[in-house]
């Protein structure tokens, strides 16, 4: 069953309760194919090893579940905001990075909305998440005051690399 009603009520909402709010200007629910906007392609391998755009149908336009387009600048304002509770409340964002799956067996600690992680005896949160042809990671270390953002358009394992190395010379780990 299809509900494009509620979609298109939750990219408003999510334009008007955090995009705006963050002053998210350059984020949004565009059209895939929109050739004023400089989006990135996301590629993927070919069958014969070479690089293809990835323009599936399901990436044509953003959606609430994945789908709203960003950029680092962006994104440093949406950390900025969210901590400075901009967004949510002091104690809603005490909420979303307490670990709520404590004593669930094999869970990767989880708040609300957020996934917890510790690098080094280094507490941090955020969210990320892949596609064809897209990476995309949001990690803030509250103690340090440190933002990783990190975007990648290829399915190549750079994505991987890139954030393991980071993650290692924020925390201090080795």
């Amino acid at each position: 069953m299809r509900l494009p009603h509620l979609k298109k009520w939750a990219c408003t909402f999510i334009e008007e309760s955090i995009l705006k709010k963050a002053g998210m200007t350059q984020s949004g629910f565009f059209d895939y194919n929109q050739a004023d906007l400089p989006l990135a392609i996301p590629y993927i391998r070919g069958e014969g090893g070479d690089w293809q755009p990835n323009r599936d149908k399901r990436f044509k336009k953003g959606s609430p579940a994945g789908g709203c387009y960003s950029n680092a600048a962006d994104m440093l304002r949406f950390c900025n905001a969210l901590k400075s509770n901009k967004l949510v409340s002091a104690e809603s964002l005490k909420l979303m990075t307490t670990d709520w799956t404590m004593g669930t067996k094999d869970a990767q600690p989880y708040g609300l909305g957020l996934i917890l992680e510790k690098h080094a005896r280094e507490p941090s949160f955020g969210h990320g998440g892949t596609a064809g042809g897209m990476n995309f990671e949001f990690r803030y270390f509250p103690r340090l005051d440190i933002a990783l953002l990190v975007f990648n358009n290829q399915n190549n394992g750079a994505y991987d690399d890139l954030k393991r190395n980071a993650l290692k010379l924020i925390s201090g780990a080795r």
